[in-house]
């Protein structure tokens, strides 16, 4: 094996070897958030994680929890996301993509429609990527 495909294969094994290993916490987040699963949901955050939106500002992981556990006990969770860009600074990369889907009241009625657009800031916690800041706004068309 080449020196080269060695060291890539020990990075991949760890983790770390590209900027699209970041993008992947993205995508395993919304794989958790459909399943309802908070311990994976919140694992994805660094412990000084940001929230920004429309509805203000979230700091600290274990508001993060709180804000999921209301989430997950309102609604079943129906998202897709698609990732438009990945930019490496440093120790932290940059992922911007489209969240859609639906939230779909668990006590019956109409589902709130989840068009976002997003901005999450990664960066290397320990031996994994986790999500520094999350911001997302309604896409504009």
């Amino acid at each position: 094996m080449s020196s080269k495909l060695a060291l890539l294969t020990l990075l991949t094994a760890a983790g770390c070897a590209t900027p699209q290993h970041a993008s992947a916490v993205v995508r395993d987040l919304i794989a958790a958030d459909n399943r309802g699963d908070l311990e994976a949901s919140v694992g994805a955050y660094t412990d000084d994680v940001v929230w920004r939106s429309a509805a203000g500002e979230v700091r600290g992981k274990a508001a993060i929890r709180e804000r999921y556990r209301e989430m997950f006990g309102a609604f079943d969770v129906h998202l897709e996301v698609a990732i438009d860009g990945e930019v490496a600074r440093g120790d932290e990369v940059l992922v911007t993509g489209i969240t859609k889907g639906r939230l779909q009241p668990r006590a019956g009625g109409e589902p709130k429609v989840v068009d976002d657009e997003f901005t999450a800031t990664l960066r290397r916690d320990s031996d994994r990527w986790r999500i520094r800041e999350l911001a997302w706004r309604p896409r504009m068309r």
